[in-house]
């Protein structure tokens, strides 16, 4: 039987997933970095502390990775003020999208390294610099650099680690580099290789003296830290006293509809194998229990043809003239009718 435990871990983690990207328009980039830290631990929590089966695990990965990219893209639309750097986050996130939509239909892992997630790094890179600066003095070259940058050395290598070797990293670094069996313990690595504490000292003081190298020849920042996203700026009066939008929204088919089209009909492909592929499934002998203890109750799908109705038992004569009697004496039925019923 699937232990209570189990379940509640599933669920908390599942709750996570869920309601931590909401927060993404409003504070974009702690959010984001929540998201994708649960998004990275969570296969890992479910190995670790729970016994649930884990064969469904790629597609809801998946589709609640498209859940919180979605909101991540929607905030765009809100908060972002340059706007060559948000027409270069669409083709990002559409690239990616279709390549999930793709998988799904075909099953094939390259596809997953061909349409790279490259859309969610771009999106960290440009809320690093709202930070500090204003989006709006980044070129189109650099913009264009930048989603380069990510997309070649940072997302395919990770696509492949992931998708096409098919590697787990926390495996990886204790069988390779600490040539210890994959369920072996941290505590029981670091008391064996006490040299690695060393060694992340220095490699954390490295990072910490190349990141201060780095800020010292940044240019002056424009503002103060801002966390949270900016206000939506009020809109300009044309010389009609109306907005550009109001006038784009005066036309039903535009190009805002035309991609709430192909967005709702990329979805469409995802949301069947989202809501089917995984579930907590109880072990194997809990199953096969399971299936050898008798239903109370059975359940008929509307789509089934109906069964068969069991025909009413017929009374025998002397029940019917019993009854018949019992109900003139109870003066339910006059005597006139009880005499033509057992006629």
């Amino acid at each position: 039987m699937t232990e209570t435990s189990d379940l509640l871990i599933f669920w908390v983690v599942v709750a996570a997933r869920f309601f931590v990207p909401l927060l993404i328009p409003r504070y974009p980039l702690p959010a984001i970095l929540a998201a994708l830290i649960i998004d990275a631990a969570d296969q890992t929590i479910f190995q670790q502390f729970t016994n649930l089966d884990l064969e469904g695990y790629q597609g809801y990965d998946k589709a609640l990775d498209i859940y919180y990219l979605t909101i991540a893209y929607i905030s765009t639309l809100r908060n972002w003020t340059n706007l060559f750097a948000f027409q270069v986050s669409r083709f990002l996130f559409y690239w990616r999208l279709v390549g999930v939509v793709l998988f799904e239909l075909l099953h094939l892992r390259p596809l997953l390294m061909i349409f790279p997630n490259t859309f969610e790094y771009f999106f960290i890179f440009y809320e690093a610099v709202r930070l500090r600066w204003d989006p709006k003095q980044m070129t189109k070259k650099f913009l264009i650099g930048a989603a380069a940058f990510i997309w070649i050395f940072i997302k395919l290598p990770q696509e492949y680690w992931i998708h096409i070797a098919q590697l787990d990293t926390t495996d990886f670094i204790k069988q390779t580099i600490f040539g210890m069996p994959t369920d072996t313990p941290w505590s029981e690595i670091l008391a064996a290789n006490l040299w690695v504490i060393p060694v992340l000292a220095v490699v954390v003081v490295l990072i910490l003296v190349l990141a201060r190298w780095i800020l010292r020849r940044l240019p002056p920042a424009d503002w103060g830290l801002r966390i949270a996203a900016d206000p939506v700026p009020a809109p300009s009066s044309g010389g009609n006293g109306g907005t550009d939008m109001d006038t784009q929204s005066e036309r039903f088919f535009n190009a805002a509809l035309l991609e709430k089209i192909v967005m709702v009909s990329l979805f469409a492909f995802l949301l069947p194998p989202a809501c089917m592929c995984y579930a907590p499934v109880p072990p194997p002998d809990e199953l096969t229990r399971m299936s050898m203890t008798p239903t109370p109750t059975t359940f008929t799908s509307p789509l089934s043809p109906l069964p068969t109705p069991t025909p009413t038992p017929t009374p025998t004569p002397e029940a019917r003239h019993l009854l018949l009697q019992r109900l003139l004496a109870e003066g339910r039925l006059p005597h006139d009718a009880v005499h033509e019923l057992e006629v």
